[in-house]
């Protein structure tokens, strides 16, 4: 068995879920969502995410499975659903036998807009909520404890620039962050892009909006001498997106891996010529700009439902189409989680790192690295790759 770190994309339709499994087995979650398979027979069946996810995971000296961080780009629905049914919240203390198929979630990151009650603005689903009461116990105790390193299954990290009163467990905008589950790792880095602050100009119901409050990161995951990265920007359109391309250099934009934002909408690319009318969008050269930093032999993946040329979006087709113009000069592949490796027959995308880039492994039609074995590539760089 391969001992490369890898991250996998989950089939959930329009929803995220992301797990990154490094070289020494931490093991980090990126969203979830994860449904219950029905028993009526006229209903849709779903990928069993759960069990494919534990197969993956380790297990702690008590043989509980856990994540050593869970990390919540925003509270829709579609990037938290599962939570209580299939992970334990509140003190490992009063864990219980009843509790046993439940994972642990070592360490919580969210960002500070994300872990606070509903608003008349925001609406929480039930998932969504008890994420919130974890986070806030979480957040107490180490108010309470001050310098104290929480215990496992207590620690928690704000993303955020604003929220002073907790600056021990605040990672900032524009932080580079290399500890994770109080453990500091080797050729691995977390790049924390966003949520940015309020731009000038931009209306407070703007700023507020869930999705434009989406975590966004990139991860560099070094093997040798070479440096993968995943550019993830959970629920981010087009306005994010344009605050992106004037804020960073294209190398904290640049990836081997890009999830497309928004489950593959046209919303993150441009805006619509008119509001009432469905399609008929105009894009924005900035935000393509963005998310165009792609390298030599890159993958964009849609985690989404089957894209198609119809009005039932996200995904967008046209979406879809600007992604494979980026790709075009690259050599890459752009992948839907719903139609990996057959529409009818979808499993997990599966990506290693390696020291000549990005590997797509089961379940693919083509297993292959998408770097120096490229000729293209090869054409412009020397090595396959920047």
């Amino acid at each position: 068995m391969s001992k490369n770190p890898k991250i996998i994309f989950y089939p959930v339709d329009n929803g995220n879920m992301i797990l990154l499994k490094l070289k020494d087995k931490t093991t980090i979650l990126i969203d979830m969502h994860i449904r219950k398979k029905s028993h009526d027979d006229n209903a849709e069946e779903f990928y069993d995410v759960l069990s494919h996810l534990k197969d993956n995971l380790e297990k702690d000296i008590k043989g509980r499975y856990f994540v050593d961080a869970f990390i919540l780009t925003h509270l829709d629905k579609d990037h938290i659903g599962g939570l209580e049914d299939s992970f334990y919240l509140g003190s490992l203390d009063d864990y219980k036998e009843k509790d046993k198929d439940k994972i642990i979630i070592k360490e919580a990151w969210s960002s500070e807009r994300f872990w606070k009650r509903e608003t008349e603005k925001i609406t929480l689903s039930t998932d969504a909520k008890a994420y919130n009461k974890e986070m806030r116990r979480r957040v107490k105790l180490h108010k309470n404890c001050g310098e104290k390193i929480q215990n496992q299954g207590d620690k928690a990290i704000i993303i955020g620039n604003k929220d002073e009163e907790h600056n021990k467990i605040i990672y900032k905008i524009g932080d580079s962050i290399s500890k994770v589950n109080s453990k500091n790792l080797d050729n691995f880095k977390i790049n924390i892009l966003g949520p940015l602050e309020q731009q000038d100009g931009e209306d407070k119901e703007t700023f507020d909006a869930k999705n434009r409050g989406s975590v966004i990161l990139q991860l560099e995951i070094t093997v040798g001498s070479y440096t993968n990265k995943v550019l993830l920007t959970g629920d981010a359109e087009v306005d994010v997106c344009e605050y992106m391309s004037d804020k960073y250099d294209s190398d904290k934009l640049e990836y081997d891996i890009l999830c497309s934002p928004h489950h593959c909408s046209m919303a993150s690319l441009g805006r619509k010529k008119d509001a009432k009318k469905k399609g008929n969008y105009i894009i924005s050269e900035n935000a393509k700009k963005a998310l165009s930093n792609a390298k030599c032999g890159a993958t964009i993946i849609s985690s989404s439902k089957e894209i198609l040329d119809d009005e039932n979006n996200p995904p967008h087709y046209e979406a879809m189409k600007e992604y494979k113009k980026i790709l075009r000069s690259k050599d890459g592949d752009f992948i839907c989680t719903a139609e990996h490796p057959k529409k009818k027959s979808v499993e997990p995308i599966v990506i290693e790192f390696t020291s000549a880039g990005t590997q797509l492994k089961s379940g693919s039609s083509k297993s292959k690295i998408g770097s120096a074995t490229k000729e293209s590539c090869k054409n412009i760089y020397p090595h396959g790759r920047k």
